[in-house]
Order: structure tokens, then sequence, then C-alpha cells
């Protein structure tokens, strides 16, 4: 029996990475797409049996790095400015080179149409179901590791700066998913037939307050943590001192905006059954990454 062989592209993101990590750990070859060669070795560590230097908007390169595949792993880059062009672009390839299965990581509530990049996803989604590949849509929730990128300051400043909630009695909530569970869910639905066709929302177990994450944090370092919400003006101000594109700034100010009103909630029965055991909870995955 031939080993299958599957494209992962954006495989050097958060989500690439773990994905790339959990198919490796169950037998198939996996052919991980990077923008340079500087990532090449870091993401063979990972578990990738084969790299394509190669770029999501160029339709040469996208052609290269499929050629051979039987299964693309479609992630496009975060705020991509043309994610549903290119999207289209990799689906119709996929069709072109004869790939027999297409899975998306699309967006929870891709269906919001006040946010700019669940608009293009949702673009992506619609081509996907018009095409004649077999196709399989995870709409994953926001992950617990975005959250605590400035764990070092929750540590040492017990400071949690961030910019989904305004203020701690904010009554909106947030879902989060650990990209591990995400990873190892992602995985077993790309090799299982049973998905074909599926379109999976994949939420974490809790929809959680401000109060809930300050808890959490506040016991994983046996220490008050105090709420430092990150307003539009000083996050303009980073974005521009780190050279942001306009576009992803935009998406980024839609986001967190509609998350501050709205919340951002989910359901965490399907990903739990996919993954066939609970999912893990945001306050042990404090515990760990802020050990």
């Amino acid at each position: 029996m031939t080993m299958k062989k599957i494209l992962v592209t954006s495989s050097t993101g958060l989500t690439g990475r773990a994905v790339v990590k959990y198919l490796s750990k169950v037998g198939v070859c996996v052919r991980a797409m990077v923008h340079s060669d500087r990532h090449v070795q870091e993401i063979l560590t990972v578990g990738a049996e084969e790299t394509v230097i190669a770029s999501v908007d160029d339709a040469d390169d996208m052609r290269r790095a499929m050629n051979g595949v039987d299964t693309v792993f479609y992630i496009c880059p975060t705020a991509h400015p043309r994610e549903g062009e290119i999207g289209i672009m990799a689906i119709d390839l996929a069709s072109e080179l004869g790939v027999e299965r297409f899975v998306y990581q699309s967006v929870h509530n891709s269906i919001e149409p006040g946010l700019i990049h669940h608009r293009q996803k949702l673009m992506v989604e619609q081509h996907l179901l018009e095409s004649a590949l077999s196709y399989t849509i995870l709409r994953p929730a926001a992950f617990m590791q975005n959250i605590l990128s400035n764990a070092k300051q929750i540590r040492e400043e017990h400071l949690f700066s961030q910019r989904f909630f305004i203020n701690d009695s904010a009554s909106n909530r947030i879902n989060l998913i650990d990209v591990d569970n995400y990873g190892e869910i992602a995985a077993k639905v790309t090799l299982g037939e049973d998905y074909d066709y599926a379109q999976l929302d994949l939420c974490g177990p809790q929809n959680l307050s401000v109060k809930d994450m300050l808890d959490a944090l506040s016991e994983a370092v046996s220490s008050e943590i105090n709420l430092h919400y990150i307003t539009d003006k000083d996050f303009i101000s980073f974005a521009e001192s780190r050279k942001m594109p306009r576009h992803t700034l935009d998406v980024l100010l839609a986001m967190f905006r509609s998350y501050n009103r709205y919340g951002f909630l989910g359901n965490s029965y399907v990903a739990s059954k996919i993954l066939g055991r609970p999912l893990n909870k945001f306050s042990s995955f404090a515990v760990n990454a802020l050990r």
C-alpha cells in the first residue's frame, strides 16, 4: 500500500506546525510548504518528510507544491489581503492536478459578514462546495496559545495585556481551543473517510469570561493577575511600529471590536467527540504555559 502524501501549506505557523506534528505521528508523508530555506530544518524537526519552498499567492509555486500529493491541507497566512482569491486559485489547481482531498482551515462563525477575514474565508468555502473535490472544512475557534503570547509579562509583572476584554467587568465571553487538541483533531479528520464533505466547528470546552481567565492565570502563577486592555490607539501605534500592513491591521481591529461587543462563543461537542477524550481546559493550559 502506497503511503499517503499530504501537503500542508503555511506549515511554520501556529496551526501549521501542530498539523504537521500530528500527521507525521500517524505514518503519512507530510510535505511542508515553507516561505524560505531558513524554515526547512525547523519544520523537518517537527516531523515533515519533505519540504517545498513556495508562496500561496503564486500559481506556479502552488502547482509545484501540490504535484504528486494525495491531499492538500490548506491554511492561508493570517489576514492575507487576497485570501479569497488565492484560496479559490488553490482549489482550482488541486482539481486540475487530480488531488484526492482538500482540507480547508477556515474560521469558526465564518458566516459572520461583519468581519473582513470571515468574508474572505466564506468565499473559499463556497468555491470548495462548488468544486468536484472531496473536501472537509474545519472552522476552529480562537487558540489558547495566541492569547498567552505575553506569558513572560504575566509571570514577571502579573499583568495580562490583551484585546479581548475592555475591563475586568466585561460581559463578553470568548471560546478558546488548545492548538495541540486542534492539531490532533485535524490529523484524524484529514485521514478519515468518515469526514468527507464535513463542515466542522471545532471549539474548546469553555466560553470564558474575563473573570474565568484572570482566575485561571492567578492560580497558575500563585499571584493575583491584573488586566490591561490594549486600546485601539495603543494597538495601532504598536502595529505601525512593527510596520504591520494596513490590511492586516484593519482585519485585526475589526475582529477585536466584534469580540469586545458580541463575544466569540462556541460549542465543544464536535471537537470532543472527534478527539475521543476531554479537551484541554484553559486552566490546565495556563499552568503548563506559565511554568
